[in-house]
């Protein structure tokens, strides 16, 4: 089983853990033929195979060292274990709870592997919560900190104040957070936090249930009894009407009702909106005791009727000593009324000197030459994730070397994109349909920027499926335009995005596509090469191979699946064949290379 295809998702790696411990939990108790107990085996390994599609099969072989590992750990785990490699463990580093069963090596040889069993699903709160062990400071946020303090100060005087915070993936959105909370800490406040989840946006009202769930300290192994109990206690102590909120909490925290009360009787709209009722009655039932902040993260993942909710909370919450924070993306847009205490902040990059002073302290205290920092600089575009994440594998690498003469090897462990931004990374360009996904890859070819002009010339592709490519690429803010028709250029609003896309594509179709680039370089710039556009560089940095003789009827193309550990560059593919260099038309991938995230199970 392989997570991460056919479509990249942020949390492949967990999906992958999720589905092992429910499969433990399915199996565990089962009876096999003649009575014999039955007990699930699960390994689970994280990297990048090759995804081997052909026309005639419903599903592609998947080549590559990670199936193999998979296989491996499944054979060493004992009776209802799941055991994982620790690039799998990193990718759900706070996750989970594990437990080291030290480094070994797979049989037949081959580099040793950090093996760890999964004991049990932690407790945290939210997505920042558990990678929030080590914490670069803060840089550049400075305003944004003082406005969340000024609102806080405004909602002790009994003001309600609500904040949707958005920016990009990675610009901090949850540290700020995290940086509210921790100064609100001394005081005598309640707090709620709310966490969306892309699995969970068909569930109404998830996140707010969760967080009541975990307020009552309920979780799935206390009594019916208990349950009920803690759930009448806490709505006594807030003097809200037990005989009515009770059995709507009952109803949707699964809870069964004693003789006390009465299970409604309610079409499904219907106690939707009581329960909606019933949770705004309580949130303001908690600010009239004392100050409370509600948190709701990652509201772009939000199911309606918590959207719905929120709506509705923004309109009551004015005179009540309520500071709401809901963090989003930018694609986010709640078409809500405009109110005095709704307040719009939105994130911006950080500045070049801005993300070198970020980048001095993600060094943890090493002094980084000042060649190596202004690559970092260059390559995180002022995203504090990717600053971050970059910044420590080129540290690590210049710690192990330590010397200036080795910048070079330093340098060239910036040429792999960490294994914590590539599901991201993969995860949007996944969401683009097929026209977008070819521009994307073809564009990355030609350049950090490229021209429309530049792109058609190097296209095998008719005119109206290129523009509607372009424009997947535009909406999903991949790339920004400058410019308009025929005069327009492209820009990569990130390396690292650039770099997922090329990353994407096998050895065959990369070579194809530096072949028509280079074509459509020359052709526009037949006598001066050194009037081309940037992407000139970019392009001729991996000559392709000038045969005249036609490829086969399949292409391999790149991609990543969250299974195998190391992420290699899939150097052979089966059935390999060279790159058409003169015909007018490379035939279509059917291989692809994907990040995946592999559990292997048997009973």
């Amino acid at each position: 089983m392989c997570f991460g295809w056919p479509a990249a998702h942020e949390d492949d790696a967990e999906r992958a853990l999720r589905a092992g411990f429910l499969i433990v939990d399915s199996v565990r108790g089962l009876a096999g033929s003649g009575g014999a107990t039955l007990a699930a085996r699960i390994g689970i390994c994280s990297g990048s195979v090759v995804a081997d599609k052909r026309e005639h099969e419903a599903a592609p072989r998947l080549l590559g060292e990670l199936p193999h590992v998979a296989t491996w750990l499944e054979g060493q785990a004992g009776p209802h274990e799941i055991l994982l490699s620790g690039r799998a463990r990193a990718l759900v580093r706070g996750t989970i709870e594990v437990e080291a069963r030290g480094e070994r090596r797979p049989a037949g040889g081959g580099r040793t592997i950090e093996v760890l069993r999964a004991l049990r699903p932690s407790r945290t709160v939210s997505r920042f919560d558990r990678t929030a062990e080590e914490l670069t400071p803060l840089v550049g946020r400075e305003a944004e900190i003082e406005a969340l303090r000024g609102l806080w100060a405004q909602v002790r005087e009994g003001r309600g104040q609500f904040v949707l915070l958005s920016g990009e993936a990675g610009l901090g959105k949850s540290r700020l957070v995290q940086t509210l909370r921790a100064y609100t800490a001394g005081e005598a406040h309640q707090r709620l936090v709310c966490q969306c989840w892309p699995h969970f946006r068909n569930s109404a009202l998830h996140p707010l249930l969760e967080a009541t769930m975990r307020a009552l300290d309920i979780d799935p192994e206390t009594g019916a009894s208990e349950r009920l109990a803690r759930v009448e206690a806490a709505l006594a102590a807030l003097r809200v009407p037990l005989q009515e909120t009770v059995p709507l909490f009952a109803a949707v925290l699964a809870i069964p009702l004693n003789d006390k009360y009465a299970a409604p009787q309610l079409s499904p709209d219907l106690l939707k909106n009581r329960v909606q009722e019933a949770l705004i009655r309580t949130v303001m039932a908690l600010a009239a005791q004392r100050p409370t902040l509600l948190v709701v993260e990652d509201l772009h993942w939000s199911d309606q009727s918590t959207l719905e909710l929120l709506e509705l909370l923004v309109a009551r919450m004015e005179d009540a000593p309520l500071m709401v924070v809901a963090t989003s993306r930018p694609e986010f847009a709640p078409n809500w009324p405009a109110r005095p205490h709704l307040h719009r902040l939105a994130l911006r990059r950080l500045s070049p000197h801005q993300t070198a002073a970020m980048v001095a302290l993600a060094a943890r205290g090493q002094a980084l030459p000042e060649a190596l920092v202004e690559q970092l600089v260059a390559r995180a575009d002022g995203i504090p994730l990717f600053v971050e994440e970059i910044t420590q594998t080129a540290a690590e690498v210049w710690q192990r070397e330590g010397r200036e003469a080795d910048v070079r090897k330093a340098s060239s462990a910036l040429a792999a994109i960490p294994a914590t931004l590539q599901e991201l990374l993969l995860a949007r360009l996944d969401r683009l349909q097929e026209a977008g996904r070819e521009a994307a890859q073809l564009g990355a070819v030609l350049g950090r920027d490229f021209t429309y002009a530049l792109l058609r010339h190097a296209s095998d592709r008719d005119e109206d499926t290129l523009r509607t490519g372009l424009m997947q690429l535009v909406e999903a803010g991949i790339v920004r335009a400058e410019g308009s028709e025929q005069a327009a250029r492209y820009v990569f609003r990130h390396a690292l995005i650039q770099e997922a896309a090329l990353g994407s594509l096998l050895r065959p179709r990369r070579q194809y596509l530096h072949q028509q680039a280079t074509r459509a370089i020359l052709g526009q710039f037949p006598s001066s090469p050194s009037c081309s556009p940037s992407c000139w560089r970019t392009t001729s940095s991996r000559p392709a191979t000038a045969s005249a003789r036609s490829s086969g009827s399949r292409r391999p193309g790149r991609r990543r699946c969250s299974a195998r550990p190391t992420p290699t560059r899939c150097r052979t593919t089966r059935g390999r064949s060279r790159c058409c260099a003169t015909g007018p038309r490379a035939p279509r991938a059917t291989a692809r290379s994907w990040r995946c995230s592999w559990p292997s199970a048997r009973r």
